[in-house]
């Protein structure tokens, strides 16, 4: 059974270890630890449960989730209690307009009462429905959001990770390189000693191996500035230092068709998905705005107990329905629809204008492999053919049938062609990510065009969440 690819079409080589798993050892390897070996699954891991921009992603949702208890309790009744106390005038006027005798009063002076009221709408021209249905569709859009924040994140992490394997590879290159030169300076220096070469034959070597040492300290510098880029995106402590593991693998796949991604990318990408949902939430919103126009309607009671300093108390109660119909507002529901109705047709632009832009982005993603691809196969032979006339150069020199420019022309161009060979390769792997980054759940493409693309969306999403 052939081994797991992941979205860069890496071999799984190596167990999947979960999340916290891999904090504890990074965190173990401390400030003085050796490298640690990193797969780019344990890396997604590691990301996903660190990652502060997902952690926003989750606040919002938990914000929409919220939106929708406070729509619903437009539908609810409502149910409120309150007290209050009362002082009056002894000697005010009496119900029948005859002030009380001069000291005497027989009305009452204090009053108190404490009771519950409680109100149920029955119609507000469907308001309290839209405003409900807008806040579940917030949700959705949220939770599209979250699916798009992590995709984002993968992306990123995908990218460092395989800009980390191009930089340990040309490391490698830089120091095999290296090697060669000083080992050809060794070769010019012992001809020059045995008076069968010239002294411009070492000082060229010598150039060639110091220009080498230049090479090799500049390819360590890059590794070690994209491994703190990948250390960021990790968001976990800074371990001594990261190793991605595994090579950038040999083959490269043909591109997908080109309609097989875009019918993926308008069906799955989350972006996308986010918009279309957006659009329902608006018109949601666009239908509770216009709800204003219509009165409400409700039914409202209230039960108490009323005490009076004179006269008594008793507990006392009413029960009625209520129609209120705001007449003029002074065009705040005017305003407020014609608000809604534009931000509806804005979103709907917006869908069309990603549409169109997903489109070209799917078109220059496949450019990108088709030319990367293109020049793996040719710094591939450029590779092998510049190692063959390295080898015959090197031996011409040392019959003295060739001048150590000649040689280290050729080994130069070794290292220029492996050189190529790898960040063709590297940019394979990267048009691959970017083609499965804006098809999202690319079935569609995968069986359209041999698109092997590891997008698990939902459970990529709860994943998260837990």
């Amino acid at each position: 059974m052939g081994a797991a690819r992941t979205s860069a079409g890496f071999d799984r080589r190596v167990p999947r270890m979960p999340a916290p798993a891999v904090v504890a050892v990074l965190v173990a390897a401390g400030p003085c630890a050796s490298a640690r070996d990193l797969t780019l699954d344990q890396a997604l891991a590691v990301a996903r449960e660190h990652s502060p921009s997902l952690a926003m992603a989750r606040a919002r949702l938990d914000q929409a989730q919220a939106d929708v208890l406070t729509a619903q309790s437009a539908l609810l009744p409502k149910v409120s209690g309150g007290a209050w106390y009362n002082r009056l005038a002894p000697d005010r006027l009496g119900p029948n307009g005859m002030e009380p005798p001069a000291g005497a009063s027989s009305l009452f002076a204090s009053e108190a009462f404490a009771g519950v009221r409680a109100k149920q709408v029955v119609f507000d021209g469907l308001r309290g429905w839209a405003l409900r249905r807008s806040a579940q569709s917030g949700v959705e859009a949220e939770q599209a959001g979250l699916e798009a924040a992590g995709a984002d994140l993968d992306y990123a992490v995908v990218q460092t990770f395989v800009h980390l394997l191009e930089a340990q590879q040309l490391v490698d290159v830089a120091r095999q390189a290296l090697e060669r030169q000083r080992a050809f300076e060794q070769l010019a220096d012992g001809r020059a000693r045995e008076g069968r070469g010239f002294r411009l034959d070492l000082l060229r070597a010598t150039a060639q191996r110091l220009d080498a040492e230049r090479g090799v300290s500049a390819s360590e510098g890059t590794r070690a500035a994209t491994e703190a880029q990948l250390r960021r995106l990790l968001g976990t402590p800074d371990p001594a230092s990261l190793r991605a593991a595994g090579p950038l693998p040999d083959a490269v796949s043909p591109a997908p068709a080109e309609d097989g991604v875009v019918e993926a990318a308008l069906r799955s990408n989350p972006d996308h998905r986010r918009l279309e949902l957006m659009v329902r939430q608006a018109q949601a919103a666009a239908s509770a705005a216009a709800g204003s126009r219509y009165p409400e309607l409700s039914l409202q009671g209230a039960a108490g107990y009323r005490v009076h300093d004179v006269g008594g108390s008793a507990p006392e109660w009413n029960a009625g329905v209520f129609l209120e119909w705001s007449l003029f507002d002074g065009g705040a529901t005017v305003g407020q629809v014609r608000k809604a109705d534009a931000r509806v047709r804005e979103l709907r632009e917006a869908v069309r204008a990603l549409a169109l832009q997903l489109r070209a982005d799917v078109r220059e993603a496949l450019a990108a492999w088709e030319v990367a691809s293109s020049a793996v196969r040719s710094a591939t032979a450029a590779a092998e053919a510049s190692r063959e006339a390295d080898a015959q150069a090197t031996a011409l020199f040392e019959q003295g049938r060739a001048t150590a420019l000649d040689a280290l022309t050729a080994r130069a161009d070794v290292t220029r062609a492996e050189a190529a060979r790898v960040r063709a390769l590297s940019d394979v792997r990267l048009a691959r990510a970017r083609v499965e980054r804006i098809a999202g759940d690319a079935t569609g493409a995968g069986k359209a065009g041999g698109l092997a693309v590891r997008r698990e969306r939902r459970g990529g999403a709860e994943g998260v969440r837990r």
